[in-house]
């Protein structure tokens, strides 16, 4: 049987002989398409020296659980949005803690904006707040702030307020503790309000 040519050339005639090697070949371009399509999950691809898709996890990946890069064993800073309104309050208590997500090893909180969009009212409340912290220390990252007043009125902004301040060994659970007057917190019957907090692992 004749060799198979390592190429086939423009106008080249492909003799019956050699169908075996056009089927091997055509094997050896399929693994070499798949080695291009299809990566590892959260694989940021790139081009190589050679032009060839590549990938380099170790380096620089795609976080799709918390929607954050990774570069270099550390994250860019990415704000996580978290939206609460009067109907996650079930307390009947005048304190209630509502958990926004859980610090992962050396991740470092650096800003947090409060903006209430609707205002907490109803029953005989007569002041709302929200602050953010840890379960042991609620006011950790930033003290009580109004969410009873008129909507549009406050907005509250700390930004690189805990530079310093990182979660060593991880398994920290941030909250949001609300806090009322007049009644319990269950007693709202309307409210929402965004919570956005700026992180970033340390690598």
């Amino acid at each position: 049987m004749a060799s198979w040519p390592a190429q086939v050339s423009a106008g080249q005639v492909i003799e019956t002989g050699h169908h075996n090697g056009l089927r091997d070949n055509v094997a050896r371009k399929k693994t070499a398409l798949e080695g291009q399509l299809f990566f590892t999950e959260g694989s940021v691809i790139f081009a190589d020296s050679s032009g060839f898709l590549d990938e380099d996890n170790a380096n620089v990946s795609w976080d799709s659980t918390n929607k954050r890069l990774s570069v270099a064993g550390g994250t860019l800073p990415t704000w996580r949005k978290f939206t609460i309104a009067e109907t996650a309050l079930t307390g009947a208590s005048t304190t209630e803690d509502e958990a926004l997500f859980t610090a992962s090893q050396l991740e470092k909180i650096l800003g947090i904006c409060i903006k209430h969009s609707v205002a907490f009212t109803g029953g005989t409340l007569t002041a709302m707040s929200v602050s953010v912290g840890l379960a042991s220390d609620p006011d950790f990252y930033t003290d009580a702030q109004d969410i009873f007043q008129a909507v549009g009125d406050t907005v509250k902004l700390d930004m690189n307020t805990f530079g310093s301040q990182t979660m060593a060994s991880g398994g920290h659970a941030v909250i949001a503790r609300f806090t009322s007057v007049g009644d319990d917190v269950v007693a709202a019957g309307a409210g929402s309000v965004d919570i956005w907090i700026l992180t970033s692992v340390m690598p």
